[in-house]
């Protein structure tokens, strides 16, 4: 037996010990045979540990980093594939999603200005004029958004996905569907009655829509909403890899 076989029997017995009511189940699943009935039964996914990542991030010198990324791959893909709690989970999948983000982000900056906090600042600032950078003292301190919209002019970067997984993992979108659906429905409402333009797709064209304050916020809404409907699971794991593309392209050259 291995380690890791008797680690997983341990936290099994632990589990039912507490729950008499699993006791039958846990039994029967034993008396078939069949092992992966009672990963099933609990949500276990053990084999998920050694799954390989499905973005590749040998490039990442850094271990502790590297490790980290992986390790939030698996977890977003145990979300997307329901293998965590017997559920999809798409405001999961999102934050893990975000996750990753955020430290290829970070690990980018850290790379290319060789961890100099002032080159860093500096680098921003020349993509993003606005940026309020004062008394930061390290990248981690600089807020994300400040640093994505650098990182997208910089790097020709034209997608809102990634943006869109930082709002579910600040607002937890756990909502009824059929609320969601009738939000929408008055949304789009106001939004028509106030002369916005949508595209084919639904979503709001903000370049042949008024440009005033109140619309803007609502047509944002309004397409953050459809989009969290749409549940774009492939177009969010496709810009991920973009992202880790351009790091990659770019730390190499760096270093």
């Amino acid at each position: 037996m291995t380690e890791k076989q008797r680690e997983f029997i341990n936290k099994v017995v632990n589990y039912v010990n507490n729950k008499p009511e699993l006791k039958s189940a846990l039994l029967q699943a034993l008396n078939d045979g069949a092992i992966s009935n009672i990963e099933k039964y609990l949500g276990l996914d053990y084999q998920q540990d050694d799954a390989t990542s499905t973005i590749d991030y040998s490039f990442v010198k850094d271990e502790t980093v590297r490790n980290t990324l992986e390790a939030d791959n698996r977890e977003m893909q145990r979300f997307r594939y329901g293998t965590r709690g017997h559920k999809v989970d798409f405001d999961e999948f999102c934050c893990y999603a975000h996750l990753q983000a955020e430290m290829l982000v970070n690990y980018y900056y850290y790379i290319v200005e060789n961890d100099n906090i002032e080159s860093i600042k500096e680098r921003i600032k020349k993509y993003y004029i606005n940026a309020k950078l004062n008394n930061l003292g390290n990248i981690g301190s600089i807020p994300f958004s400040t640093k994505w919209i650098a990182f997208k002019k910089e790097k020709g970067i034209n997608t809102n996905h990634i943006d869109n997984t930082k709002k579910v993992r600040n607002s937890e979108y756990h909502r009824n569907p059929k609320t969601q659906e009738e939000d929408l429905k008055e949304m789009r409402k106001k939004l028509e009655e106030q002369g916005c333009v949508f595209y084919n797709n639904g979503y709001v064209d903000f370049f042949k829509s008024p440009k005033e304050t109140t619309i803007i916020e609502l047509g944002n809404r309004y397409n953050f909403l459809l989009w969290y409907n749409e549940k774009p699971y492939k177009a969010i794991y496709d810009s991920l890899k973009k992202l880790a593309t351009k790091v990659k392209d770019a730390t190499i050259v760096a270093s």
